[in-house]
């Protein structure tokens, strides 16, 4: 499974990143958090990925789209 996304960062001060993760039941089975190369600061548009593979015992899977995603304060 690949998230993937088109970002844009201003004035991040301590990382910013896509993350994905796959459960069993109640337990974290895979995660990637993105925060190997972390954005900081302001930063052009720039396209992230978080890929993991989806063990067959994996017992959720959710998909999401978004063409506009931001956080304002």
């Amino acid at each position: 499974m690949t998230l993937s996304a088109d970002v844009e960062t201003a004035g991040v001060k301590n990382g910013a990143s896509l993350w994905l993760r796959v459960d069993r039941e109640q337990q974290m089975l895979l995660l990637v958090n993105g925060m190997e190369q972390p954005l900081r600061g302001d930063t052009a548009w720039t396209r992230r990925e978080a890929s993991l593979p989806v063990p067959s015992d994996a017992t959720s899977l959710a998909r999401f789209w978004s063409e506009t995603l931001s956080t304002d304060r």
